[in-house]
């Protein structure tokens, strides 16, 4: 909690079977000179060999952002007391660790024959009588922003432990940028251990955005090379097809010194019935082939639906006469032929909203309300319901008796009072949903002296536009007085 605005106290405890723990921390912001934070953290475990250990660490963090040079750092130091601290993974890694009153242990061994990429076929097993637990703890890391897209960071790490005299160290720096349309990235890597002397590693990757189309697709290179001598490259291109991108493609062909060179494809395709996928990788020694199709089957009042791989809570759509048209950021959800869709993911106990992509709507189709909302409990099926109405779309060319045409704003009704217009420059309306025969009421005020309607013809003999309306005239008439 912050107790004032630049000094914040905070606190939490871990309570399991064998372990529990208890952290106090305080923190607070010195402004220019950055942000300072100490913890305190005090562990009581029961190992898998019987003992109770009780330990305690300490720690410090700080942090400084330098904004007018991009540069951002941040230091921690831990201090663990004693050889009783164990922090909830390692007090799960200790049991599970255990094994006829010793702790196994993997790690590969230097003097042993090793393959072209630097490691021996099989880990070697030893075992100890203790478990390796922390004694300190140091780590730093730098982030530094070079222009418009650059920016280079540099990480250190180095602990030692209670039981031995060895360190473990890694060290992880990089830079990454964008040339034109070209982003690249290199990436160095270097760790040591107690048991294996380590690796260092460079990695070079470059990506480039093509336009194939109307479709985009990404060209990438990755070099790789490690201090035992084994470079590694691989050349690929992926991207999607189809309007809504539903169908996605991946190339890659790679060369390694101890594999030789191989090849990768895949394709996959996201509908309304489920996902499918197929691929295939092949090298000098190996083919392999995979076929994939995943989905779901959701039985409901209106018949049976299929859809995508479903979450725990999900919610079923329901819009007639609406066929094709999609959910919005619901990849492969569309209105079936029965007027559903399923949307596979929801957010229990949130407010989730879901659209209907109107620019898909049928010709002839009006949606009042084309968004809603629902908040869902953890594995509920939530129901949407949108109200549709099936029609003509016109472009109503209007005119009063007297030849004046409505006032512009003015709102146009269907006989069932849903508002379906609005009333632009010389008398135009573009409706909706609109029925051979039907009466629309042009309102622009609440007297009946402000109102007119008029009746929409049959409009078998005229012409549709390319955009899927007809044009029409039509007389707006304001009712007599009596």
């Amino acid at each position: 909690s912050g107790l004032t605005d630049t000094l914040t106290l905070s606190g939490g405890l871990v309570a399991a079977e064998h372990y529990q723990s208890l952290a106090v921390a305080v923190a607070r912001n010195f402004g220019d000179i950055g942000a300072l934070q100490l913890d305190i953290t005090a562990s009581d475990s029961r190992l898998a060999r019987g003992e109770e250990k009780r330990g305690g660490w300490r720690r410090f963090l700080y942090a400084k952002s330098f904004a007018g040079a991009g540069t951002q750092l941040q230091l921690a130091g831990y201090r663990y007391s004693s050889t009783g601290f164990y922090d909830f993974s390692e007090s799960v890694q200790e049991r599970r660790r255990w094994e006829n009153g010793h702790y196994k242990n993997y790690y590969w061994d230097n003097d042993q024959d090793r393959d072209d990429n630097g490691f021996t076929g099989t880990p070697v097993i030893s075992y100890s009588p203790d478990f390796a637990t922390k004694k300190a703890r140091l780590s730093l890391t730098l982030n530094q922003q070079t222009g418009d897209s650059g920016q280079a960071w540099l990480t250190l790490n180095r602990q030692s432990y209670w039981q031995n005299s060895g360190t473990e160290m890694s060290i992880q720096s990089g830079y990454s940028s964008r040339w034109g349309k070209v982003s690249y990235s290199i990436f160095y890597q270097r760790t040591r251990n107690n048991y294996y002397s380590g690796d260092d590693s460079v990695n070079f990757r470059f990506t480039l955005p093509l336009t194939l189309g109307k479709q985009t697709a990404t060209a990438s290179l990755d070099m790789h090379t490690t201090n035992q001598g084994t470079p590694a490259s691989s050349l690929g291109l992926s991207g999607t097809l189809m309007d809504k991108n539903n169908l996605s493609y991946s190339v890659q062909s790679s060369y390694e010194k101890s594999v030789g060179q191989g090849q990768n494809m895949s394709l996959g395709y996201h509908s309304q019935a489920g996902n499918f996928y197929a691929g295939y990788a092949g090298a000098p020694d190996m083919r392999q082939l995979s076929i994939n199709a995943t989905g779901s089957v959701v039985a409901h009042s209106g018949g049976i639906s299929l859809a995508p791989p479903l979450g725990n809570t999900f919610s079923l759509a329901y819009a007639p006469d609406a066929v094709g048209t999609g959910i919005s950021n619901q990849q492969g959800s569309h209105i079936n032929s029965a007027g559903y869709a399923i949307v596979p993911y929801a957010i229990p106990y949130r407010v989730n909203e879901f659209s209907l992509n109107t620019a898909e709507l049928p010709d002839g189709v009006d949606i009042p309300v084309a968004t809603l909302t629902t908040i869902p409990t953890r594995g509920a099926i939530t129901r949407l319901s949108f109200e549709t109405f099936s029609g003509e779309n016109l472009l109503i060319h209007s005119v009063m008796q007297d030849g004046s045409y409505p006032p512009v704003g003015a709102m146009t009704y269907a006989s069932d009072g849903r508002s379906n217009g609005v009333v632009g420059p010389d008398g135009d309306i573009y409706a909706s949903g609109v029925k051979q025969g039907e009466s629309l009421v042009v309102r622009w005020g609440a007297s009946t002296d402000e109102t007119c309607s008029m009746r929409i013809p049959v409009q078998a003999d005229i012409p549709l536009r390319k955009r899927g309306y007809r044009e029409i005239n039509a007389v707006c008439k304001v009712k007599e007085h009596k």
